[in-house]
C-alpha cells in the first residue's frame, strides 16, 4: 500500500448537508421594494455557500452563473450576515468570503440585494448553520417542500455507500434502495416536472420515472452552481405519469415493484444534481448545456465547459442530503488515530446506517488539510482507471481500507452486524509528527462531529486464572493441553478482534499485573486474526492443544501472574507503545476470587460469568463461547428385553468438558413440573467429545465395552419408564429445557425387542440398524457411529463388500499383536468377528489398536473419525 504523501490528498472544496430557513428579523438593513420593476432576471438571481478547505473558519459564498452576465459589476451586489449576535454588511463584492468570527456557531443569516442602477431590491435570504471549526451545513431543500417517495429511513436496505454485493462484488451504491411490498404506492417527493420516463413492456429492464425540481438553496457542485435536482424511481412495476407532465410534491406517480431487478421489492431511489443523464451519458459533449439561459426543460444545466470525456461528472448525490432524516439522530459517529510505523491510521465508523458519516477533514494541525465529501463524492481523489473506478468507487485505492456494509443488509438480518460501516484512511508521518497533531473532523448526516475514541482492538473475552482437578474415569478434565498435568500451565486469557476488520498483531505485547502491568508475552510473527475471531495466550509451560490447532494460539513467555487476581491488569500494546486494550483489575469481575478454578467467559450481556453459566462447558478456549447445542441427544432405547437396559444417551458435541450437574431427565408424563425421572449427580462432568449414558436400571451390561470418556448412571426415580409413543425432554441447572425430542414406535418399520432409536445427520430420528448397518442398538458407542452416518447395508454385506480402501489406514493385515492407524483424525473402533458380532470397542489411543488378546481367525474391524464418517477393514489375526 502506497503511502499519502505529506499533504494527504490534493483535491479541492467539499459541500455539506443540510441548513434551515427561518424568517428574518426586522434588523435586517435591506428590504424588498414593491415599487421596484426589475426584469424577470432578478427572480431568478440565487447563491450558495461552502466551507473552504485550509481556512476553515471561512464560508465561501458563490452566484448563480446567469446572475454574474446580468450584473456585471461587482458594486451591484450588497450582502449582510449575522450569527450569534455578531453582524456584517459587504458591499461592492460579487462573491464574498464570509470569516466566522472566534467562537461564533448557530445560525448563520445570509442576504443578498442587487440593484438595476436605480433602486435596491433584497432578491434572496437564506439561513445556514454553524458548527465549531468546519462544521457547516446547507439544507438544498426546506423540510416542508419535500416527502419521502414510500418508506422511511428504517425502511433502507442499501444506502449511498461502498458495498459488498450479494456475490462478494465491491461498488458503490449511487442511491438507496427503500424496501416495501410489492404494489405499495410511490409518490412524488417535491413539486416538479416530468422530465423523462421508461415504461417498456420488457419488465427484465427497469421501469423508471425522471422528475425535475427546483432547490430552496442551490448546490456548488462541480465547480458550478446548480439550482435543480432530479429524483428518479426504479424498478416500479406500474406508472402514472406523461412526459412534461405538472407534479405536485405527494402525487401518486407509481407502484413499487421488481422490474429489473432480480431481489425484492424495493424502490431504487436516487438524486441527480444538475442533470438526469447518466455518468456514461455525459461523456457526450452535446448533453451539456450550451448556454446559462437554456430551456429549462433540458435534462442538463451544466455547461460545456465541464465536458471531461475521461473525468465525466457523476450527478448522483446521497438523497439523504434532501430527505429528512433529522429524527434519526444516534450520534454514533466515532473514529480512532492508530501509529502504524511512520503513517497513522484514521478509522472512521458508524455503527447505524442514519449516521452516515458524509465528510471528513484530515491533516496536521497548523498544515494544509484536505476535506472528503462522500455525499457528492467532491474532493475524493482520482484513481486511474475508467471513469466508472475513480473516486473510492472501488476497494483496491491508495492510502485507503474500506469496509462496506453488505448489500441488502436489512433483509438478510444482519442489522447488529455487517450494517456497521468504516473507512481507515492513512496519513504520511515521514516527518515524525506526534500523535496530538493529527487533525481529523469527521461530521455525520447532520453535521454532528464525530467523537475520538481510544483505539481499542481487542477486548478479554475469556479467563481461566486458576485449576481444575477433577477426574473422570481416571482423566483429568482441568488438562488443557493434554500433558496428563491438570496445573497452571493450563491457564489462559482469550482475546477478541473487535477492530472490525482484520487485525495483523504482529509486534503486539501482552502485559499482566499491577500499575501498568509486566511484559508477558510478544507476537515476533505476522499472526493476522480476523473480526470476532479470537486468540488465546496460555500460560508459560503449556504445551499447546493440539486438537485446538486451528484456533489462534501462543504460549506465554513468562508466567501469566494472576494466582491472585486482586489488581491485575491486562494490557495489550502495540510496536509504538500505543494501547489497544486495558482490561483494570481482573479482581473486579464478580466471584472470580473466591471461584477462580473455573472458566469465566463473557455472556450475551457482556458481562463476565462462568462459563459454565453460559453453555455448561468447563472452558472453551478459541471458540468465542459462541459453540450452540454443546449437548445432543443421541440414542433412545425403550424396547429392551427388561426396562432395566432402556437407556438415554447424551453426548458432548465438543471437545471441552461439559457439567451437566443438576440436570433433569423428563418423559412425557412428568414433564413439566412432576419429580423427574433422573437427576444428574453433582460434579457429573462428561469428557471432551464424550457421552453421558444413563440406564432405567441398574445394568451391567457392556461395561467391558466402554470407552473411559463414557459415563454411566442409572435413573434415580428407579426408572425412564420409556414407552412405545413418548418424548425425552431435558433441563439444565437453570430449569431451561435444552432437549426436547418426540418419538412414535409406528414411524419405525420393523423394529423389534433391543432396537434402539438414533438421532441421525438430519437431526431425525431413525432405527439404530438402519443407521449403523450393525447393532441393534450401542450404549456408549453410537454417537460415534450414526450422528453423520448414512447407511442400510447389513452385516453380511458388509462382510462381502469389504473394500481395499482403508489398507494403508489400518496395518498391517495380517496382524499378531498390535494394529496401527495411520490417520490421526479417527478415534474410535468397534471390532465384530465373521458373523458380525461385536466382541471388543474402544479409544484409538497413540494410533494403536492392542488384538493380543483376540484368538486368531478373520474380523472386522470399523474406525470412526469425530464427525462420524467411518471405514471398515476384514483383517486375519495369527
Amino acid at each position: 500500500m502506497k503511502k499519502i504523501t505529506q499533504l494527504l490528498f490534493l483535491f479541492s472544496f467539499t459541500v455539506i448537508v443540510a441548513q434551515t430557513q427561518t424568517p428574518f428579523n426586522n434588523s435586517i438593513q435591506y428590504s424588498s421594494s414593491s415599487s421596484i420593476d426589475f426584469s424577470n432576471d432578478v427572480d431568478n438571481v440565487n447563491f450558495t455557500a461552502y466551507r473552504g478547505i485550509s481556512n476553515s473558519d471561512k464560508i465561501y459564498f458563490k452566484i448563480n452563473n446567469h446572475t454574474k452576465q446580468t450584473y456585471i459589476n461587482a458594486n451591484d451586489y450588497k450582502w449582510y450576515f449575522e450569527i450569534d449576535g455578531y453582524s456584517e454588511t459587504v458591499d461592492n463584492i460579487r462573491e464574498p468570503t464570509f470569516t466566522i468570527p472566534s467562537g461564533k456557531t448557530g445560525n448563520l443569516i445570509v442576504k443578498l440585494s442587487v440593484t438595476n442602477n436605480t433602486n435596491w431590491a433584497e432578491v434572496k435570504n437564506n439561513v445556514f448553520t454553524v458548527f465549531d471549526e468546519d462544521g457547516f451545513k446547507v439544507k438544498y431543500v426546506d423540510n416542508s417542500n419535500i416527502q419521502w417517495p414510500n418508506g422511511g429511513v428504517s425502511d433502507i436496505d442499501s444506502p449511498f455507500s461502498h458495498r459488498i454485493m450479494s456475490n462478494d462484488d465491491f461498488d458503490f451504491h449511487r442511491g438507496i434502495d427503500i424496501v416495501g411490498n410489492e404494489g405499495e404506492n410511490i409518490y412524488a417527493v417535491a413539486d416538479g416536472v416530468v422530465n423523462w420516463y421508461k415504461n417498456q413492456s420488457d419488465t427484465s429492464d427497469s421501469r423508471i420515472v425522471s422528475i425535475k425540481h427546483t432547490m430552496d438553496t442551490p448546490m456548488y457542485f462541480h465547480g458550478q452552481v446548480i439550482e435543480h435536482y432530479f429524483s428518479m424511481y426504479y424498478h416500479v412495476n406500474e406508472m402514472y405519469v406523461a412526459k412534461n407532465q405538472t407534479i405536485t410534491k405527494g402525487d401518486f406517480i407509481a407502484k413499487l415493484g421488481t422490474t429489473g431487478s432480480n431481489n425484492y421489492p424495493h424502490n431504487h431511489f436516487e438524486i441527480r444534481v444538475g442533470t438526469s443523464y447518466s455518468q456514461s451519458s455525459m461523456t457526450n459533449v452535446n448533453n451539456y448545456s450550451v448556454s446559462p439561459n437554456g430551456n429549462d426543460n433540458k435534462r442538463n444545466e451544466f455547461f460545456t465547459d465541464k465536458f471531461d470525456a475521461t473525468d465525466p461528472i457523476d450527478s448522483r448525490v446521497n438523497p439523504l442530503l434532501f430527505l429528512n432524516n433529522d429524527a434519526n439522530d444516534n450520534l454514533s459517529l466515532k473514529y480512532t488515530i492508530k501509529e502504524v510505523g511512520n503513517t497513522f491510521h484514521i478509522t472512521v465508523k458508524t455503527d447505524y446506517l442514519e449516521d452516515h458519516f458524509n465528510k471528513i477533514t484530515l491533516g496536521y494541525t497548523g498544515e494544509t488539510k484536505q476535506t472528503l465529501d462522500f455525499n457528492t463524492r467532491s474532493g475524493l481523489p482520482f484513481v486511474s482507471g475508467n471513469y466508472g473506478d475513480k473516486r473510492y468507487d472501488i476497494s483496491s485505492v491508495n492510502n485507503v481500507i474500506i469496509n462496506p456494509i453488505k448489500f441488502k443488509f436489512r433483509t438478510l438480518n444482519e442489522i447488529t452486524s455487517d450494517k456497521k460501516y468504516q473507512i481507515t484512511f492513512i496519513l504520511d508521518n515521514s516527518n515524525n509528527k506526534n500523535i496530538n497533531d493529527v487533525y481529523v473532523r469527521a461530521r455525520d448526516m447532520y453535521g454532528n462531529k464525530g467523537v475520538k475514541v481510544d483505539l481499542v482492538e481487542l477486548a478479554l473475552n475469556e479467563i481461566f486464572i486458576g485449576t481444575i482437578n477433577t477426574t473422570v474415569n481416571g482423566n483429568k478434565i482441568g488438562d488443557i493441553d493434554k500433558d496428563n498435568n491438570a496445573a497452571s500451565e493450563d491457564r489462559f486469557l482469550e482475546f477478541i478482534n473487535i477492530s472490525g476488520r482484520n487485525l495483523d498483531i504482529k509486534d503486539y505485547k501482552f502485559y499482566t499485573g499491577s500499575g501498568n502491568g509486566t511484559l508477558r508475552y510478544t507476537e515476533n510473527q505476522s499472526l493476522e486474526i480476523a473480526p470476532n475471531e479470537t486468540f488465546v495466550l496460555y500460560n508459560k509451560g503449556n504445551n499447546l492443544p493440539s486438537y485446538l490447532s486451528n484456533t489462534k494460539m501462543a504460549k506465554a513467555s513468562q508466567w501469566l501472574g494472576f494466582n491472585n487476581p486482586t489488581n491485575v491488569n491486562v494490557i495489550v500494546k502495540t510496536k509504538e507503545n500505543q494501547e489497544v486494550l486495558n482490561f483494570n483489575n481482573l479482581g473486579s469481575i464478580p466471584n472470580i476470587t473466591s471461584n477462580k478454578n473455573q472458566s469465566y467467559a463473557k455472556n450475551s450481556s457482556g458481562n463476565f460469568v462462568p462459563q459454565e453459566d453460559i453453555n455448561g462447558l468447563l472452558f472453551s478456549p478459541g471458540y468465542n463461547n459462541d459453540i450452540e447445542n454443546p449437548l445432543i441427544l443421541s440414542e433412545v432405547s425403550y424396547r429392551a428385553s427388561s426396562y432395566k437396559d432402556d437407556f438415554i444417551e447424551l453426548k458432548n458435541n465438543t471437545v471441552f468438558p461439559l457439567n451437566i450437574s443438576g440436570y433433569e431427565f423428563y418423559d412425557e408424563t412428568r414433564y413439566p413440573s412432576s419429580t423427574p425421572r433422573h437427576t444428574v449427580p453433582a460434579t457429573t462432568f462428561i469428557p471432551e467429545s464424550g457421552v453421558y449414558l444413563v440406564f432405567s436400571g441398574d445394568n451391567n451390561l457392556f461395561d467391558d465395552t466402554y470407552n473411559d470418556d463414557v459415563v454411566k448412571a442409572t435413573a434415580s426415580d428407579g426408572s425412564l419408564a420409556l414407552n412405545e409413543v413418548d418424548a425425552v425432554y431435558i433441563k439444565n441447572d437453570n430449569n431451561v429445557v435444552i432437549i426436547e425430542e418426540v418419538y412414535n414406535n409406528s414411524d419405525f418399520s420393523g423394529i423389534n425387542n433391543n432396537h434402539s432409536i438414533v438421532i441421525n445427520s438430519s437431526g431425525n430420528f431413525e432405527m439404530h440398524s438402519d443407521c449403523s448397518g450393525l447393532e441393534d442398538n450401542s450404549p456408549g458407542i453410537s454417537s460415534n457411529i450414526c450422528l453423520g452416518a448414512k447407511s442400510s447395508t447389513k452385516t453380511k454385506q458388509l462382510a462381502e463388500n469389504i473394500t481395499k480402501s482403508v489398507d494403508n489406514v489400518i496395518y498391517p493385515n495380517p496382524v499378531h499383536k498390535t494394529l496401527f492407524v495411520s490417520d490421526h483424525l479417527y478415534k474410535n473402533f468397534i471390532m465384530y468377528n465373521y458373523l458380525g458380532k461385536k466382541i471388543k470397542a474402544n479409544t484409538i489411543k497413540n494410533n494403536q489398536i492392542n488384538v493380543g488378546n483376540l484368538k486368531n481367525g478373520i474380523y472386522l474391524i470399523r474406525v470412526f473419525k469425530e464427525d462420524g464418517s467411518h471405514e471398515v477393514k476384514k483383517i486375519i489375526k495369527k
